[in-house]
């Protein structure tokens, strides 16, 4: 009796956890407004990726296990006409996005440590591997990089130094903080770069 008593409590831990599963990654379906989709398929305890839109379907190879921390799922960031971005955290300070393409030949791409973007003009501004000591500034579309060197910050990690940043149509807006920007003594230095 004991013995049928722990099968049953365990199917229904496993349909639970299944159930918690679906909710965990459906909660991050998305229809955008410009008809794009990302959706999770769940297969078991995993979930994968797929994403397109009514010309276009692409599923992603990697698996998402079901007890995933939440800021490791992708979600969605935003998306145009040529792609659609999904945001992820992988700690503190860790994060990134994954650039998926709305055509069948060009790769995916995760950067890490994005800072600021323009969907219109598809540029993303982040910091540049291997140290993450430069900013990049990437069309995705033509697939253009502009590197920008910055020589003010003395703080373990760049980020830290980066009080605020934008873009605006052809013009990056950043702002320095010295020492960082939780320095309630921070001094403030106001950057303008011209886009290529």
């Amino acid at each position: 009796m004991a013995i049928f008593l722990i099968i049953g409590m365990i199917g229904i831990y496993a349909k639970s956890q299944n159930k918690d599963c679906i909710s965990q990654f459906s909660y991050y379906d998305t229809l955008s407004i410009n008809g794009n989709y990302v959706k999770y398929n769940l297969q078991g305890n995993e979930a994968q990726l797929e994403y397109g839109n009514k010309y276009f379907k692409r599923v992603l190879p990697e698996k998402y296990n079901c007890q995933i921390a939440d800021a490791g799922i992708p979600k969605f960031k935003w998306d145009n006409h040529d792609f659609i971005v999904l945001k992820y955290g992988c700690g503190s300070p860790c994060w990134g996005v994954l650039i998926l393409p709305l055509n069948i030949k060009d790769s995916i791409k995760n950067i890490m440590y994005d800072l600021a973007s323009d969907p219109t003009n598809n540029t993303i501004v982040y910091l540049g591997e291997p140290d993450y000591n430069d900013l990049v500034i990437e069309n995705l579309k033509l697939k253009t990089k502009q590197m920008i060197k910055i020589a003010q910050c003395n703080s373990a990690f760049l980020g830290y130094c980066i009080d605020s940043i934008s873009i605006n149509k052809k013009e990056l807006y950043y702002r320095l903080a010295e020492p960082d920007k939780f320095n309630d003594n921070k001094k403030l230095t106001d950057n303008r770069i011209n886009l290529k």
